[in-house]
This record gives C-alpha cells, structure tokens and sequence, in this order.
C-alpha cells in the first residue's frame, strides 16, 4: 500500500461548493517509492493549500511542490523524482483547472468533450511508442522554470469534469470516455472508465476523478 493511500476517497460523494473545494491526480515517475514520494508531496502540499484558504496564487502550488520535491531528491540522492499534476478546483466563482505534465483533464458538456488540460509532451523520436514529458514537478529550477498551465470554466447543470491519469488516455480514446459517461449511471461511471482501460491492455495504473454537476 502506497504512502498516503489510506487518505484517498474512493466511492461517490455528494459536495455542496459553499468552500473551494480542490481535486486532483498525481501520478508519479521515477520508478519505485521515487514517483510515489513526489506525487503524495504534491498531493499533500494541494491539500494544505485548499485547506489553509491562502491568497497566493493557484499557481503557487505547483512552484511549491516542486520546490519541495526537488529538495527531497536532492536530500537523499536521487536522479529521478518527479510528478504529474492535474488540479481542479470548485468555488463560488466557477472552476480553476492548473496541469503540468500528461495528467488530463476534460469537459464534458454540451454533446461534447473537451481537454482543458494541456499535454507537457516531447515529439515522439524514432522506436518511441510514447512521448517524453517536456515538463513535470521535480524539475530543479537551474534546469528549466516550469510553466504550469491554468483555465478557467463556469459552472452547467449537467457538465462533468473528468481528472485522470494517461493510464486512462493511453488507452481508451476520447470518444469512447464521452460514450462510457453519457451512457453510464453517474455511480457506474468511474468503475466503467477503469474496465475500459483494463480491457485495451491496462498497461499504467489508472487514475479518474470524476465530477457532476448537479
């Protein structure tokens, strides 16, 4: 059981936006408890700043993670520590979404989806199958600054607002993640995107967090 696992939500719940409320994925790369570290640092750090209600700025929480994560490799020799991260988070005001790395997230709405996300992807080189990561958190700011990229969405009866790790997008195409969440139950859903993605090979660990508006 990974660090922090037993603080993960899993099931169905119903949340009434009264206070922000911040939801994300993280899905760590490094190999070993490295990517675990560096993804329940982020996790961790975006808890911290949803529960604290600070003024900084949204995209302070990926400057500070990986701040810290960098701080963590550094202190016990690591060459490869590091973190996707994929963020919405719910107010009053609408929904704030900030990503860095291949995490994604969509809209769904209207007939349609649509990333809101924004891939960090290298181009694909000879003999490669997948992509590098151009940016993620982890990375020493001598190295390269990181460009954390934010959207903002209004709220729709109806909409959804689908985080997910590329354990899901690698395998399962956009058009088939719209069919499965129109013509799922909204408690089904979630299960339902994960079977996909298991089905067409499972080859990562598969991340969703899915919300509704209702």
């Amino acid at each position: 059981m990974g660090k922090g696992t037993r603080e993960i939500l899993s099931g169905i719940s119903i949340m009434e936006v009264s206070e922000p409320i911040l939801l994300g994925v993280f899905d760590g790369m490094g190999g070993g408890q490295n990517g675990g570290e560096a993804a329940y640092i982020a996790a961790r750090n975006a808890a911290e700043w949803a529960a604290s209600l600070p003024e900084r700025s949204f995209d302070d929480l990926f400057y500070i993670s990986n701040a810290e994560i960098c701080r963590y490799a550094e202190t016990n020799g690591l060459w490869m520590c590091g973190t996707t991260a994929s963020i919405a988070m719910f107010s009053e005001d609408g929904i704030t979404i900030g990503n860095i790395g291949d995490s994604r997230v969509f809209i769904v709405d209207q007939g349609r989806i649509d990333q809101a996300s924004v891939d960090d992807l290298l181009p694909k080189r000879n003999g490669e199958q997948k992509s590098s990561l151009s940016q993620c958190l982890g990375i020493p700011p001598d190295e390269m600054v990181i460009e954390p990229h934010i959207a903002k969405a209004g709220y729709r009866p109806g909409m959804s607002i689908l985080i997910s790790s590329d354990g899901l997008t690698d395998m399962v195409t956009e058009d088939e993640i719209y069919r499965i969440i129109m013509e799922n139950p909204m408690e089904q859903r979630t299960g339902a995107l994960i079977d996909a993605a298991l089905a067409h090979g499972g080859k990562d660990n598969v991340t969703v967090v899915l919300c509704t508006v209702i």
